[in-house]
């Protein structure tokens, strides 16, 4: 907050002081009495979602503190600019650990802050949040700055402080019917999935691009990012993410075919399986993942240790899985392959690991795909004829479900609040009836049509693209 021009300067100074030191005297101390990562650090790196609200605080003197500051006192604006990412911080464990910057350039507490008064003496105190871990590169831990100030080490006067911008109207009291409650901006441009949790508390997110890796948030109130894993670029990013039918776990699909699991609430926990995948989907009650890789190769790994639960080796015949679909009992799978001329579905009883059926569809028009939650219907968006019915029996033909399901010609969710599928149209989310007639439309301000959409049974749906993540309640 900035001082009160109609208040005595000693007086602000004081209140800045205070100000700053009332959301500091409520931090944990950064490095122990030996100049080692705190163990409440620690901790709140390897689980950043169950600490996002808990700030740490760490002060730099002398040499430190100049390295890291540059100031233009004799400016029409005078400033002074601070660098965190200058501090060869301590490892954690032997894992390096790294402090991103926000825009902290800080500003003069008085007229009468000199280059004098940085002569006699100043220190940085800083204020920090844990984000957790980066497996980009080389692993490290990152923090980031979310406050500073400079003050006298002679005085213990505040120099500098950093004006904290108001944060952006997230959420609003009222909408006009149809439109989101909560548009949340700065969302990664590159995402590729969104999953929703069961409870329809949290949201994970991921993406690709320059910083690739999955990003989850709390919607239970206003949208707020709780924690975030960062993979290398090399890897291809993260292509797709999804919540185990319990919410313990979040698993992210890898550009590379990877697998990585984390505790969905805490974001630790962290468990890498090497798996060769195309695509992935959780198999409820959620203990399990199918992913789908080249040549009609299927494999369930357990999320638990790693393992494999259950196969369908490769063969040279088969077509790569782009897709695959799971009921909500978990009783049936499905998973989609193309041809040169025709699209194959393959269908299983998961638990039993019986026969599958195949159904040959006529053409490569075939776009997403997801199952009815007792597995008797499959659903499909198609390029020309809109959303289409395969029933999951031996024997059953594709059926174009009308007029209304037409506009459905990409991205595809099942809804389980309105019990019917959903798609992503220009302008907004088409929410349709299990045949296919129009129950609804939830209305973006956006002519983007590639919005990648979910929903929770308890209610909450999302939408993420073109920047932003969206909350109808």
């Amino acid at each position: 907050m900035k001082p009160n021009p109609h208040i005595p300067i000693g007086l602000c100074a004081l209140m800045v002081f205070l100000s700053f030191r009332a959301v500091a005297g409520d931090a944990l101390s950064l490095l122990n009495g030996e100049g080692q990562p705190s163990e409440a650090l620690v901790e709140a790196l390897l689980y950043p979602g169950e600490h996002s609200d808990e700030r740490f605080v760490y002060t730099s003197e002398g040499a430190e503190a100049q390295f890291c500051l540059d100031s233009s006192l004799s400016a029409k604006k005078p400033f002074a600019q601070v660098y965190p990412e200058r501090i060869e911080w301590p490892p954690v464990g032997g894992v390096p650990m790294l402090v991103e910057t926000l825009d902290l350039k800080l500003i003069p507490n008085s007229d009468s802050v000199t280059d004098q008064a940085l002569d006699k003496g100043f220190a940085i105190r800083w204020l920090l949040k844990a984000k957790g871990q980066d497996f980009s590169n080389e692993p490290v831990f990152r923090l980031q700055a979310v406050g500073a100030e400079v003050f006298s080490t002679e005085t213990a006067e505040i120099l500098f402080y950093w004006q904290k911008p108001a944060p952006p109207k997230v959420c609003a009291s009222t909408v006009a019917e149809g439109y989101p409650a909560c548009d949340l901006p700065g969302v990664s441009m590159e995402s590729q999935a969104v999953a929703i949790s069961p409870l329809g508390d949290l949201a994970a997110v991921a993406t690709t691009g320059l910083k690739p890796g999955i990003q989850v948030y709390r919607i239970s109130n206003t949208p707020t990012r709780i924690w975030q894993a960062m993979f290398p670029t090399d890897s291809g990013g993260a292509i797709d993410v999804t919540f185990s039918a319990d919410g313990t776990y979040v698993a992210a699909l890898l550009g590379n075919g990877a697998v990585h699991r984390f505790d969905a609430a805490s974001g630790g926990r962290h468990l890498g399986i090497p798996s060769a995948g195309l695509t992935a989907q959780i198999v409820p009650p959620g203990d399990v993942v199918a992913v789908g890789g080249k040549s009609g190769e299927l494999i369930l790994w357990r999320l638990s240790d790693g393992t494999i639960e259950w196969k369908i080796d490769a063969r040279a015949f088969r077509g790569d899985v782009d897709k695959i679909a799971v009921s909500t009992d978990g009783r049936t799978l499905a998973t989609l392959e193309y041809t040169a001329t025709q699209t194959v579905v393959r269908v299983w009883p998961v638990k039993s690991r019986g026969r599958g059926l195949q159904f040959d569809l006529p053409d490569t028009d075939y776009e997403d795909m997801v199952l009815s939650p007792d597995g008797r219907h499959l659903l499909f968006t198609h390029n020309v004829n809109g959303l289409v019915s395969l029933a999951t029996r031996k024997g059953a033909e594709p059926t174009a479900l009308g007029k209304d399901a037409a506009q459905c010609q990409s991205a595809l969710f099942w809804a389980p609040q309105q019990d019917g599928p959903g798609c992503s149209i220009s302008g907004g989310i088409l929410m349709l009836t299990a045949d296919g007639k129009k129950k609804s439309l939830l209305k973006i301000k956006s002519t983007q049509d590639q919005w990648h959409v979910a929903q929770s049974p308890a209610g909450a749906t999302i939408a993420v693209g073109a920047g932003h993540l969206l909350l109808w309640r």
